[in-house]
């Protein structure tokens, strides 16, 4: 294997390494018992979360045809083309709003 540019010795750098040995180092740690357990609580912590669910049936219904894909759309606050749409709150999943990405940003999160 060549030499990392990005090694961890190499205080010029940002990165502490090339995106190779980080692949190799991740995918080692994940086998750890540590990896495993933290990935574990991960994908609990995630499929739990409202926005999880939020997001997974506005897609299903991007899928099926009820709702077109958001780039159809122009976004409700500055009529630019919006790129995805916005929960303002997460309990009721398909009442969303297409918004372009700086909007959605300044419209900060949802309940």
């Amino acid at each position: 294997m060549k030499e990392c540019l990005g090694s961890n010795n190499s205080p010029n750098h940002v990165r502490r390494r090339c995106r190779e040995c980080k692949k190799i180092y991740q995918k080692k740690w994940r086998q750890t018992e540590n990896g495993t357990r933290y990935e574990k609580m991960y994908q609990a912590k995630i499929k739990h979360s409202p926005l999880y669910w939020a997001k997974a049936e506005v897609y299903k219904a991007i899928r099926r045809g009820m709702l077109p894909k958001a780039s159809t759309n122009k976004c409700i606050d500055c009529m630019d083309m919006a790129r995805i749409y916005d929960h303002r709150d997460y309990s009721k999943p398909l009442i969303v709003e297409p918004v372009c990405t700086s909007c959605n940003s300044k419209r900060g999160p949802a309940l």
